[in-house]
């Protein structure tokens, strides 16, 4: 029989279960299947030091073809020996590797080798690939074994994988059922209403009266009209005995410098942030206005933190989303600047034309929303402009575009209905109308494979648009409907 080899890595330390302190390692030996007792062994040469790891060339001589057992200790410098660490090893015949020539699969009972599922494999000494199975089992938790067999007949013992086997078809849930940290048994959670399961929006209002306050494991799982349980998700929240903080700045002017003043809730500490550079831990500072600057404040409490930034520095317009809008009906633009105040009104203007917008929301010191009713206005490039509180204006030159708005003439009877917008979306979409009577407007959104996620009906009149929070949908592409007695509209939307 010619000598045997194999290489052993070695990744050992002596460690505090041993020791109130940690030692030197100095020493290593291994042995073969049986104990000769320590340092008995065959040495190993190490490094000393606290961890060690190393290759070792280990010889395998004189033991027979299978299974065995190798162990491997080392020993400190006050020449205590620690526990041995074992490694089960295959000896080969001759050191040589025999070639893969078969393999099966089987799920949860053995049938007996060679009685599982058959497996094409090429041939060799190692092999990897992809395969297709079988799942004839119930939908469920299962386990799927894989083994092989040698060119000499030999079987492997078998590699076990726990899997999920899911119905591929969707079935309407029937409950569902929530419970903290330790599972009571499926069905004896808290239920949670679904009785509307089509029109299940997700949401889930959960109760934390009697939870200690730290760290807690939410876990939910619903029920198919089948009566079968998924699996439960879990989430991890803390419990706290109040709110985490909620951050929001409001800004004024105090000459030629800007005040900045903490305005949410809940928090107990401060941090303003200029350019990325520390600036005070108080709840409101005071920044002179040197060019654009990017003011954060990090606010936090015992339960969680928060973050807002504003941009501060001379007051200005800097930018209008969307700059191309439609020059029909109701549209919706959001302005961007610094030093906006909150009796902002907002307007556009073309040679001797000027429109006012009808509702200019103001949302912060640097961010105000605009709502214009248009009527096929002059197409081009308008100047965006906004009065302050007090009257002085902030110009974003041709800071707008208005493009032709384009109908939708199927609906019939002079009434509209325009394309939504933004699209893509990322949290609310607006669709534009037209209507020269009262009409009940019924809007539909579907997913791709034609699930209805949501539907709203609502009588309109004129012109003005709808609107629809996406926050809670997931990335892809949706389908809106439209319809009214007159006629029906399809969009396609992206949702990112």
């Amino acid at each position: 029989m010619r000598t045997k080899y194999f290489v052993l890595l070695m990744g050992l330390f002596l460690s505090w279960s041993f020791y109130t302190q940690a030692q030197i390692i100095t020493d290593a030996e291994y042995f073969w299947d049986n104990d000769p007792g320590t340092g008995n062994g065959i040495s190993i040469a190490v490094t000393d030091g606290q961890v060690i790891t190393g290759n070792s060339t280990i010889s395998a001589v004189g033991l027979n073809p299978g299974l065995h057992t190798v162990y491997l200790r080392v020993k400190d410098g006050n020449n205590a020996w620690s526990h041995y660490n074992s490694t089960l090893v295959v000896i080969q015949q001759n050191g040589s590797f025999v070639n893969i020539v078969a393999g099966e699969y089987f799920w949860d009972n053995d049938p007996g080798v060679g009685n599982g599922t058959s497996i094409n494999v090429n041939t060799g000494t190692s092999v990897t690939g992809q395969v297709t199975l079988n799942a004839d089992v119930l939908p469920g938790i299962h386990y799927l074994y894989i083994r092989v067999k040698d060119a000499t007949g030999v079987w492997s013992h078998y590699d076990r994988l726990m899997v999920i086997v899911e119905n591929n078809s969707i079935k309407e849930l029937v409950q569902m059922e929530y419970f903290w940290d330790l599972d009571p048994g499926v069905g004896n959670a808290t239920a949670v209403d679904i009785a509307d399961a089509i029109a299940f929006d997700g949401n889930v209002q959960v109760s934390t009266v009697g939870l200690p306050l730290g760290d807690h494991n939410l876990y939910i799982r619903v029920q198919d009209e089948t009566l079968a349980w998924s699996h439960y998700k879990m989430v991890t929240f803390t419990v706290c005995e109040t709110f985490g903080a909620i951050s929001f700045i409001t800004t004024e002017m105090n000459g030629p410098n800007t005040v900045a003043t903490y305005s949410g809730d809940y928090a107990t500490t401060f941090e303003w942030i200029l350019d990325d550079a520390f600036l005070s831990n108080e709840e409101s500072v005071e920044v002179p206005q040197i060019g654009t600057q990017e003011l954060c404040l990090i606010t936090s409490n015992s339960c969680g933190a928060d973050t807002s930034c504003v941009l501060i520095g001379m007051p200005q317009l800097i930018s209008v989303d969307p700059n191309s809008v439609p020059n029909n009906l109701t549209q919706v633009v959001e302005l961007t600047g610094i030093g906006f105040t909150a009796g902002s009104t907002v307007k556009i203007v073309k040679d001797a034309e000027q429109i006012n917008a009808s509702l200019t929301q103001f949302n912060n010191s640097s961010s105000l929303t605009a709502t214009f009713d248009f009527s096929m206005e002059t197409i081009g490039l308008w100047d965006v402009v906004v009065i302050q509180e007090d009257n002085t204006e902030l110009t974003l030159t041709e800071g707008l575009e208005l493009t032709m708005w384009i109908g939708v003439s199927e609906l019939g009877n002079g009434n509209f209905i325009g394309d939504v917008f933004p699209n893509p979306v990322t949290n609310e979409i607006h669709l534009p109308y037209s209507f020269t009577k009262s009409e009940m407007l019924t809007l539909t959104v579907y997913n791709t494979v034609g699930e209805l996620l949501h539907q709203q009906t609502q009588t309109v009149s004129g012109n003005g648009f709808l609107r629809v929070e996406m926050n809670d949908y997931s990335s892809g592409v949706y389908v809106v409907e439209i319809t009214c007695s007159t006629g029906k509209k399809s969009i396609r939307l992206i949702k990112e």
